[in-house]
C-alpha cells in the first residue's frame, strides 16, 4: 500500500487521540499565554524608562516612544487573542482532502487561531476561508474562496464539533454523545 502524503497529519479519532491532541493545543496556547505576558511587562518597563530618561523634543527619543507605546498596544491586542484561545481552544475540526494535490488535512477550528512560533497552525482562525467549510458544506465535494486568489475545491470527509472547558473533558457527568459527520459513528462531544 502506498503512504499518503499528507500536508498537515489528520489527529486520530478515537477519544484518546482527540484528549491528546487538546492536551497538545492547550500546552502551546499556554507558552503563547505565557509569552505575551512576558512581552508587555517587558514594553511596560521600556516605556516607563523612555518616560523618564528622555525628554520630549528628542526627535529619536520620541520616535522610540511612539514604537514602544504601538508596540505595547498590539500586545494587549494579543493577550485578549491568547486568553481566548487559552479558555477555549477550538470547537469544531474538518478533515478534507485536496483533489488536486492528493493531500488529506485536517484543521481544527476556533475562535482565535492558535500555532507555534507563527508556523503552520494547530488551530485555525473561525474567518478563516477555509474554516467556512465548516459553517457552510456538507460532507463531500464543496469549495470555500480566498479572496485575490480564486476558488479552492476539496472534498470535505468529516467535521466535528466540540465542547471544551477547563482544559479537561469529563466523561462520567458533563459529556454526550454526539454524530460525527464523516462516518456517522458516534464519538464524544467534549463537554465540560
Amino acid at each position: 500500500m502506498k503512504d499518503k502524503k499528507t500536508f498537515r497529519p489528520i489527529p486520530g479519532l478515537s477519544r484518546e487521540a482527540e484528549e491528546q491532541q487538546l492536551a497538545e493545543i492547550i500546552g502551546v496556547a499556554q507558552k503563547n499565554l505565557i509569552k505575551t505576558e512576558e512581552r508587555i511587562r517587558h514594553l511596560s518597563g521600556d516605556l516607563d524608562d523612555l518616560m523618564e530618561n528622555y525628554r520630549l523634543k528628542d526627535k529619536e527619543a520620541l520616535a522610540l516612544l511612539h514604537n514602544t507605546q504601538s508596540q505595547l498596544l498590539e500586545s494587549k491586542r494579543d493577550l485578549v487573542r491568547c486568553r481566548k484561545a487559552r479558555k477555549k481552544p477550538y470547537f469544531g475540526r474538518i478533515d478534507f482532502r485536496d483533489p488536486k494535490l492528493l493531500q488529506e488535512e485536517s484543521y481544527y477550528v476556533g475562535r482565535v487561531g492558535i500555532s507555534e512560533n507563527g508556523s503552520e497552525p494547530l488551530v485555525i482562525d473561525w474567518r478563516a476561508p477555509v474554516a467556512s467549510v465548516y459553517y457552510e458544506n456538507t460532507i463531500g465535494p464543496c469549495r470555500y474562496v480566498v479572496k485575490n486568489e480564486g476558488v479552492f475545491e476539496i472534498d470535505l470527509k468529516r467535521k466535528r464539533t466540540y465542547e471544551i472547558a477547563e482544559d479537561k473533558s469529563d466523561c462520567s457527568g458533563g459529556g454526550r454523545l454526539g454524530k460525527d459527520n464523516g462516518s456517522n459513528a458516534p464519538y464524544f462531544l467534549y463537554s465540560v
